[in-house]
């Protein structure tokens, strides 16, 4: 039984100390070695062994387009069971640190690095550290694509950074220290977009030689920008549909309290709706756009460009009937011959399809 368990305890150990850079061949074969332990030795049953399968398998599709999602999906039961048990013992901690990196949304994950934080014992540090480093990247990541209030999200951010710095330092003979350390630096000045100290913090690992921990940064560093140029198109829009909305309830005299309780939301809610810093779900739209009697259009400015058109187009007539004459293509058309110039125009038109 003591040498199971120790073979148990060496195949976690092997998943969990799966870096950043690693070979998926290597776990690919590490996967079906877990499988033959627990169908040969575990009769198929051990949960241990089992989440260790499944985490294993979710970093196999690091290569996948949809990497984030597939591995979540994957992970997801876990998670579920992580939530649920009401005391966790080392093994759910030692997973936490990696598969926190997959968890759904933010404010699960803040969620769950709270309760791992309340485990005070100084022999989860090193799993704190990574557990720790990966909800940073989860929560910058968070911001780009606006997934939660960022007052909140800065305010959450920064206290993990400054704890896994603070760890860092706490265990100054830890293997992994300077590496992380670094982490967390760039991830802090990723936050902000401090390019400098982003380079600073790039150059003392290539002066380690952490080559293949630059690369997998740097891949880190661009995907961010790009969710950063993204996101600024997005409040671009965002903040044109909020600005519409306050104009529109104004109009229909609605009180923000009152579209609150149509929602079924609260006031604050309706109001970073209003300034642009939330998104609007897509069934929230349809139901303001139902209490305030308006389009889906109206929201995003489209309907209003329309009838200002319309209106242009209406204001030009009117001046052209007034001085006897309408223009069309360049041509005037003198108001008796309209009606058979426009039949001509037309068939020119056609032709020239």
């Amino acid at each position: 039984m003591d040498e199971m368990n120790e073979k148990k305890r060496d195949f976690i150990e092997k998943v969990v100390s799966i870096g950043v850079d690693y070979d998926v061949d290597y776990l690919q074969t590490l996967i079906k070695d877990l499988k033959i332990f627990l169908y040969e030795h575990c009769s198929g049953k051990d949960r241990d062994i089992s989440e260790a399968i499944l985490i294993a398998e979710a970093l196999t599709l690091k290569h996948e387009e949809n990497y984030q999602e597939g591995a979540a999906e994957i992970v997801a039961p876990i998670i579920s069971r992580l939530e649920s048990t009401k005391k966790w013992n080392s093994i759910d901690i030692t997973y936490l640190s990696i598969i926190i990196r997959f968890a759904e949304n933010p404010e699960q994950v803040i969620k769950l690095v709270e309760r791992m934080l309340g485990y005070s014992d100084s022999v989860y540090d090193d799993f704190k550290i990574t557990t720790l480093c990966n909800s940073t990247l989860f929560l910058l990541k968070a911001k780009f694509k606006r997934k939660i209030d960022l007052e909140k999200l800065t305010e959450i951010f920064n206290k993990y950074t400054e704890l896994g710095l603070n760890l860092c330092n706490k265990n100054e003979n830890r293997k992994y220290n300077f590496i992380d350390r670094h982490i967390f630096l760039i991830r802090r000045n990723l936050f902000e977009f401090d390019e400098e100290s982003i380079k600073e913090s790039l150059s003392a690992l290539r002066k380690e030689k952490e080559y293949d921990l630059v690369k997998i940064l740097t891949k880190e560093i661009e995907e961010c920008k790009s969710y950063k140029n993204k996101s600024l198109e997005k409040i671009n829009v965002d903040e044109k549909v909020g600005k519409n909305l306050r104009k529109i309830r104004t109009k229909r005299k609605l009180t923000v309290d009152e579209v609150a309780d149509y929602l079924g939301v609260s006031k604050s809610y309706v109001s970073h709706f209003e300034k642009g810093t939330r998104n609007i779900p897509v069934p929230h739209l349809e139901e303001l756009a139902e209490l305030l009697d308006v389009s889906i259009d109206e929201f995003f400015g489209r309907e209003q460009a329309k009838d200002e058109e319309e209106k242009t187009n209406l204001k030009l007539i009117g001046t052209s009937l007034s001085t006897n004459k309408i223009t069309r293509n360049g041509v005037n058309l003198f108001i008796e011959n309209i009606t058979r110039v426009s039949e001509i125009l037309d068939i020119e038109e056609e032709l020239e399809k």
